[in-house]
């Protein structure tokens, strides 16, 4: 199971860069494998991530395929051939049917 943390600051404060790395290294047993941090001005997320299947090699999260919305999830996605070709017909070319790059929504 992977680890989730985040901060938003309602008054636009920006992030303490160094706070929010002490939160997600506080949750590092929870994903061993691989931590990440990502901050846009005044909100933020840390993920750990524990790597259980050959797919999870390759993903990096927080993800997004457009640069403006982002997800972050503990998330299984089932059926991801057919999904891919979906998010492909809906702008997302550059996505292929390939398992990790599905993956990388969840």
């Amino acid at each position: 199971m992977s680890g989730i943390v985040g901060i938003v600051h309602f008054d636009g404060a920006p992030i303490d860069r160094h706070l929010l790395g002490q939160m997600t290294a506080s949750i590092a047993f929870r994903g061993p494998d691989a931590q990440e941090l990502w901050i846009d001005r005044n909100v933020s997320f840390g993920h750990t991530l524990l790597k259980t299947t050959e797919e999870s090699e390759h993903e990096r999260q927080p993800f997004t395929l457009d640069g403006k919305v982002w997800v972050i999830a503990d998330a299984r996605v089932d059926a991801r051939r057919d999904l891919a070709p979906k998010l492909r017909a809906n702008g997302h070319e550059k996505l292929s049917p390939d398992a990790t790059d599905v993956d990388r929504l969840t």
